[in-house]
């Protein structure tokens, strides 16, 4: 008994060690999903200018908002337009 208990207690050990290292690695992919996203403002000399922002695609009647300058901030459409909405992301 005490031969199997040996055995088994390290591998159990192990086996819920790494079950939380991927569950802690998905958790943390799943965040980046939804951060630090290319998106695009409207200028006058560009009608799309890049900006890297912590937007969302979801809506959630929040419009994220760029920095600088402080505009709407957009997504690219499948024409190459800067038309779709991004949305805050709320913690």
């Amino acid at each position: 008994m005490k031969a199997i208990a040996k055995l088994i207690l390290p591998v159990a050990a192990f086996m819920l060690a790494s079950a939380g290292a991927v569950g802690t690695k998905a958790v943390e992919d799943s965040k980046e999903g939804t951060l630090n996203i290319t998106g695009y403002v409207h200028q006058t000399s560009n009608p799309c200018f890049e900006v890297s922002v912590n937007c969302q695609t979801m809506n959630n009647g929040q419009i994220c908002k760029a920095l600088t300058p402080e505009q709407n901030v957009y997504r690219l459409t499948g024409t190459n337009q800067c038309a779709e909405l991004l949305w805050k992301v709320i913690p």
